[in-house]
């Protein structure tokens, strides 16, 4: 054979093998386009479904009740016929959506102020009448603004995760609803500190290493709950917990209302995807592995942020350039004045073995002696109790001569179960709060320390021979 006729030959071969390329790009395209319709189509019809659930609900709590059994005029064909069981559609693997989670009507919701924008829409303060119990309660609407199926499905998902949750440190869902127009719409609690960054930020002059504790303990307690269920957070951070009018933290945020500023998310190159660069472990940035392990490590930088009172992590570095920071092994310093015990936790949640790394249960039982006794080793004794003198903890509902004891410790660790421990307060008001009431009224929500009770954490360091 000729150089020409190898030269042909090798030129059809090449052809036939572009050819077959491109044949197979094309049915994957093909595939690929009717994957998404049916997805679309599929999504549409969950829609609809999930619509027409709300309406018939919706229909039938308007109705008046008919009595059950035949009465004089009436026929038994015309008696109304009990309700059938509630109805289920199932959205995903473990997430459901049921005709008691769209009970509340839009007419029940008076729409306020604007308390800020969330991934998916907006997030309105609203008033929620409860006509049944003769209440009216403040609740918080989140809101989907995009006509896409897909999204306004996951809205619901990441809304509907949060139905099974119960704990006094977990955000827990109310309901869901429709708008006029028929966009779903969910119904939260009313947290009327907003998130911890934000109160962190705020309130920085007048938060003593008192209170930091209590919020690290109650989002541990949080977490801890979740890591039981089996539910890994993804993205823990100051600004994804949530503050009450009781100053208890509760876990928030699965997903819908991340606060997406450039300075705290990375636009990776995937679907321009938004990455919290600088809580993510070291695992999750290379082999986007996500588990309890990972929200340990994000546990980790969240205690820095609170330690800090609401500063960005890593502040000299960009978030592209984390990653390379702690693959050298470096890690960031204790924030100024950080007592020793919370820094040790930090280190423990940021070891590059996701194996080592503590538990959240582990967590809490460490950060329990530092709730249970204020002057615990890791916080100077000085800057964990008040100054001596009459009591100027606002305690209602808590009688002056309340015996002492502690719930902290034992099986019930709930926030509720805290306020625990007032001593020696006499008629004249001249006792004092001793250092596990101290501690337990601010875990429980119950009171707040007037700012001018605690002496400033400097001062305290300087005059403190335990200090840190």
């Amino acid at each position: 054979m000729d150089q020409a006729t190898a030269g042909v030959l090798v030129c059809i071969i090449a052809l036939q093998g572009l050819l077959f390329v491109a044949v197979v790009a094309v049915l994957l395209a093909k595939y690929y386009r009717v994957n998404l319709v049916l997805k679309s189509y599929y999504e549409i019809m969950l829609l609809i479904r999930i619509r027409a659930m709300h309406r018939v609900n919706k229909a039938s709590n308007g109705q008046q009740l008919e009595p059950t059994g035949p009465t004089l005029g009436t026929s038994a064909a015309n008696v109304q016929q009990p309700h059938p069981e509630p109805q289920t559609i199932v959205l995903d693997d473990g997430i459901s959506i049921a005709a008691d989670d769209v009970q509340i009507k839009f007419s029940q919701l008076q729409m306020e102020d604007e308390l800020g924008q969330g991934a998916f829409g907006t997030v309105y303060r609203a008033v929620f009448n409860n006509w049944s119990a003769g209440e009216r309660s403040i609740v918080a609407v989140k809101t989907v603004e995009d006509a896409d199926p897909s999204r306004i499905v996951q809205f619901l998902k990441e809304g509907l995760l949060m139905k099974s949750f119960n704990h006094p440190n977990v955000l827990k869902l109310l309901g869901l609803t429709f708008d006029r127009s028929g966009q779903p719409l969910i119904v939260l609690p009313f947290m009327a500190n907003g998130d911890l960054k934000f109160f962190l930020v705020k309130q920085k002059q007048n938060l003593s290493h008192t209170q930091l504790t209590m919020f690290a303990y109650h989002v541990a307690l949080g977490m801890e709950y979740l890591e039981e269920q089996q539910f890994v957070h993804r993205d823990l951070a100051a600004r994804n917990c949530l503050v009450d009018d009781k100053l208890v933290a509760k876990i928030a945020d699965f997903g819908l209302s991340r606060d997406l500023d450039e300075s705290d998310y990375y636009t990776s190159g995937e679907k321009q995807a938004k990455l919290p660069i600088k809580w993510m472990a070291p695992e999750s940035m290379e082999r986007k592995v996500y588990n309890t392990k990972t929200d340990v490590w994000s546990y980790g930088v969240l205690l820095w942020e609170l330690f800090s009172r609401g500063r960005t992590p890593y502040p000299d570095i960009h978030n592209r350039d984390v990653h390379s920071y702690l693959r050298q092994g470096k890690r960031m310093n204790p924030p100024r004045f950080c007592p020793t015990k919370i820094s040790a936790i930090m280190r423990h949640c940021w070891l590059d073995s996701a194996k080592k790394r503590w538990s959240f249960g582990q967590i809490v039982q460490e950060l329990e002696p530092l709730v249970t006794h204020g002057n615990a080793q890791g916080i100077a004794p000085s800057c964990a109790k008040p100054v001596h003198g009459p009591c100027s903890l606002n305690v209602p509902g808590v009688p002056p001569q309340m015996v002492s004891g502690s719930a902290i410790s034992g099986k019930d660790r709930s926030p509720s179960a805290a306020c625990r421990g007032l001593q020696g307060a006499s008629a004249g008001g001249s006792g004092r709060v001793d250092d596990r009431f101290s501690m337990e009224v601010l875990k429980s929500g119950v009171g707040k320390p007037d700012g001018g009770d605690y002496r400033r954490e400097a001062d305290c360091y300087q005059q403190s021979s335990s200090s840190v």
